[in-house]
């Protein structure tokens, strides 16, 4: 029956408000991570694109070294650094407070009732437990075949039947009321085993019960905790782990945007080939080894003599040793040896594995890229 595949809500949708306001409360923590991240693809990028266009050879070509190109890179960088920094800082932490909050209210506001045919409604601290045999919508919830049962009283529930009836919320949406016709109320006593109540209501009867209250407000998560309050917990020595972790990932995951420039830049302007498509593919592949490494090393933190600050500004560390010697080698002009020694070994297997004649595999295409990639290992 299709009828049992539906539910039926009676909480009223959010309006564009509402959804808009949360939208924006969950905006900043999304920028902590994206920021860096446009950073070293809008860097790579670009460079790649000016390199594949031969515009880094002609600027070479003038007499603009590298690291003179470098300083604009740097000023983008520092403003990138000063808008996540505030972002981990200050922001974040405050709009992921009112976000919790905002949920809180509006779980209140827009309690969630389902009503199946033939499954037992009931939720955990609400004293009802409803069954409908069918359902449909129309002007609230039309029903048939009706049971509710009230526990408020544990040693002496009351059974509700009803051949049909609606329930709509009111009260914005904190009471559910139930206008049954043809119904009966049965009253049993645990204590009064020999006592029975029946109430009939041939006509219509109207009933209100309370909305199912939401599910309780979550604790506040260390996320939501200040900067300021866990630099105070961190200096009077009560700080825990994971708020020593998350204060060094505020502090360093800003520099991710040196970190980025350092590395990207370099890389960009020695794509010899490939324009945007190789700086995008590139920017993925820096992206996934950073955040693998930051929560890599944040999650081993705590193990044997693993400190918190070094597992936040690892990555950091290492991709600044990273684009100090590749920045070092862009402005090398001549061959790199091993990249040479690697490039001659595959012509050398391409020659001898050519009597094989196999399709599809040149071994002299792959030498070439390889070497020819990237100017800075030349």
């Amino acid at each position: 029956d299709h009828r049992d595949l539906h539910s039926f809500p009676t909480r009223r949708s959010s309006d564009l408000s509402e959804i808009w306001a949360v939208v924006a409360a969950s905006l900043p923590t999304v920028l902590t991570v994206t920021l860096p991240m446009a950073v070293l693809m809008g860097i790579l990028t670009g460079f790649s694109r000016m390199s594949s266009d031969s515009e880094a050879i002609a600027l070479r070509a003038s007499g603009v070294s590298m690291h003179r190109i470098l300083r604009p890179v740097l000023v983008l960088a520092t403003l990138a650094w000063a808008a996540t920094l505030s972002l981990t800082f200050w922001i974040a932490p405050e709009t992921t407070a009112n976000l919790r909050a905002m949920t809180a209210t509006l779980a209140l506001r827009h309690p969630s009732f389902e009503l199946r045919p033939r499954i037992f409604f009931e939720k955990r601290d609400w004293p009802y437990v409803l069954y409908v045999n069918d359902s449909h919508t129309g002007g609230g919830i039309r029903m048939r075949g009706i049971l509710l049962v009230d526990t408020k009283i544990p040693d002496q529930p009351e059974f509700t039947f009803a051949e049909s009836g609606s329930v709509i919320p009111t009260n914005a949406n904190r009471n559910l009321q139930l206008t049954l016709s043809n119904s009966s109320r049965h009253v049993v006593s645990s204590n009064f085993p020999k006592r029975y109540e029946i109430y009939s209501f041939p006509e219509s009867n109207t009933l209100s019960i309370d909305t199912p209250e939401p599910v309780g407000q979550a604790a506040p998560a260390i996320s939501e905790t200040s900067t300021r309050e866990l630099w105070t917990r961190l200096r009077a020595g009560t700080a825990t782990l994971e708020e020593t972790v998350e204060f060094h990932q505020r502090l360093a995951l800003p520099f991710a945007c040196f970190a980025f420039a350092l590395v990207g830049f370099p890389l960009g302007v020695s794509t010899n080939r490939g324009g945007r498509s190789t700086g995008l593919v590139l920017s993925l592949i820096l992206m996934f080894a950073y955040y693998l490494s930051l929560v890599g090393g944040t999650r081993v933190t705590g193990v044997g003599s693993f400190s918190p600050l070094l597992g936040a500004w690892l990555p950091n560390i290492g991709f600044g040793i990273l684009g100090v010697l590749l920045l070092s080698r862009s402005d090398r002009q001549h061959e790199n040896r091993i990249i040479a020694s690697i490039a001659h070994a595959l012509e050398w297997g391409s020659t001898k594995l050519g009597s094989v004649k196999l399709q599809r595999l040149n071994f002299s295409r792959w030498a070439y890229t390889l070497s020819q990639r990237f100017r800075l290992f030349r």
